[in-house]
């Protein structure tokens, strides 16, 4: 686990379990476990997400369309 996404994690599980506070009357262990796991990789893939279309957009300004068409 990247310990620098703990604190954006709990952020993210928290609001993920109130918009859930409904459906269950407390929230077990694994609920709790299960949401943060959720809310961990749904950063990570965020994460990956922005770092493949930076990487998309740094290649395209490198190598830029020819002005002739071809």
């Amino acid at each position: 686990m990247k310990q620098e996404l703990i604190g954006p994690t709990a952020t993210l599980a928290g609001a993920m379990l109130s918009k859930i506070e409904l459906e269950y009357s407390d929230f077990t262990r694994g609920i709790v476990a299960k949401t943060f796991e959720d809310a961990y990789y749904a950063l990570l893939e965020g994460i990956q997400r922005v770092d493949t279309a930076e990487e998309a957009r740094r290649a395209a300004q490198a190598d830029p369309p020819s002005q002739d068409g071809s």
